[in-house]
């Protein structure tokens, strides 16, 4: 089981509204973030996003 609370995708959200990620952050979690959780997915892992 893993869980993951909201502080994975603050970084796209708060960091990014109140100014504490730079564009190139915010740019570097779009691009990783999908991969990251396919690699879940594909080992198994139920993945739920609510």
């Amino acid at each position: 089981m893993a869980i993951f609370d909201r502080s994975w995708y603050n970084r796209v959200g708060v960091e990014r509204v109140m100014g504490w990620a730079s564009p190139e952050q915010v740019q570097q979690f779009f691009d990783l973030a999908p991969l990251m959780e396919k690699v879940m997915v594909d080992g198994g892992i139920i993945l739920l996003k609510y």
